[in-house]
């Protein structure tokens, strides 16, 4: 089974952990995992905490592919989405990257993997550019995303994909000379395909455009964006971590988003205790410093909450008939005060 990641040195913890996961929910007698990690040069802490993961498993192999960037230089960045960094490109070139290889599954590095992966990767791709999962709130038109697709020139009948999870079929893409045809959209046809005004997601809407003739739609269980999963009626596989905040920075106090970040945390530590070699209290002293934290970010909100309540009574009032009325009597009580 391959399995394909990008990361630099910022994001290597976070890869880890998903790695960690998938492993701790694979099994192994069905596929041994082969990881490819995509980067433009890692520091050796980051090497050495991916060697060490490893280590740990019998039945994973993980190799790094080398991408030079600057075949992607003249690719524009969003300035609204300042989170979003050019390895977003990286996984579209993974049939050039993998040229003996047919198959493999991307996934972004903000997953935590809850099931066994391998029935994901079984998905029977042989006539499609990959399987994917459709974008929640693009496709419900949730709040400012209504009419996102017909304003990027996809039809209603189209579905609008989230890149965080794609099921590559490394072979059709190269046949069909698609890894070419993307990167000319993602450059100098970008402008033609979408305005400025919709230009989000970097690569993600340019992907829509160009490989949406033969895309399979798989179930939302496959991509599970914590904001809201409430309309997938089966228990997540992949939990997505998907926009600005990652797992440690979340402030979000819905019981959805508490239990995606508990079972995170939770993952985080065994799998970081797997690497450095660190001891159960240890683990539980991470544990109980990162509730904290999350207690008093729930607490601060909390009061802050109780402040706007306040305000909004004082405003009330100072609004109110009668406290105009009455304001001659407070002038001649505060001058009595004076005087005595």
């Amino acid at each position: 089974m391959n399995i394909a990641f990008s990361s630099d040195d910022n994001g290597v913890e976070m890869m880890l952990v998903a790695i960690f996961s998938i492993m701790k929910n694979h099994q192994p007698e069905n596929f041994d995992i082969k990881i490819f990690i995509m980067q433009s040069g890692l520091s050796e802490e980051s090497l050495c905490k991916i060697d060490r993961l490893e280590e740990s498993f019998s039945n994973l192999t993980l190799k790094h592919l080398i991408v030079k960037k600057a075949q992607f230089s003249k690719l524009e960045l969003p300035n609204s989405q300042w989170w979003i960094s050019q390895q977003a490109y990286y996984r579209y070139i993974l049939p050039d990257l993998l040229p003996k290889d047919s198959k493999v599954l991307y996934l972004d590095i903000d997953m935590l993997c809850c099931g066994d992966i391998g029935l994901l990767y079984s998905t029977n791709i042989s006539s499609y550019y990959f399987a994917a999962i459709p974008d929640y709130f693009i496709e419900s038109g949730y709040g400012r995303w209504s009419g996102f697709k017909s304003a990027v020139g996809l039809k209603k009948s189209d579905t609008y994909i989230n890149s965080g999870v794609l099921l590559m079929n490394l072979e059709k893409i190269r046949q069909d000379n698609k890894v070419q045809e993307f990167l000319y959209n993602a450059g100098k046809n970008r402008h033609n395909l979408i305005s400025k005004e919709h230009d989000y997601f970097v690569d993600q809407t340019i992907a829509n455009l160009t490989f949406q003739t033969a895309i399979k739609v798989l179930s939302y269980e496959w991509n599970a964006m914590i904001h809201n999963y409430s309309h997938i009626k089966k228990a997540p596989k992949l939990l997505h971590f998907a926009g600005s905040h990652k797992p440690f920075t979340y402030t979000d106090t819905n019981p959805e988003v508490t239990e995606c970040m508990d079972k995170y945390l939770d993952t985080y530590i065994e799998c970081m205790a797997t690497i450095h070699g660190v001891g159960r209290e240890d683990n539980q002293m991470l544990k109980k410093r990162m509730k904290d934290l999350s207690g008093q970010i729930t607490a601060q909100q909390a009061e802050l909450e109780n402040l706007k309540r306040i305000s909004t009574k004082i405003d009330d009032v100072y609004s109110s008939y009668s406290w105009r009325v009455t304001k001659p009597l407070r002038k001649l009580s505060s001058f009595m005060r004076k005087k005595t």
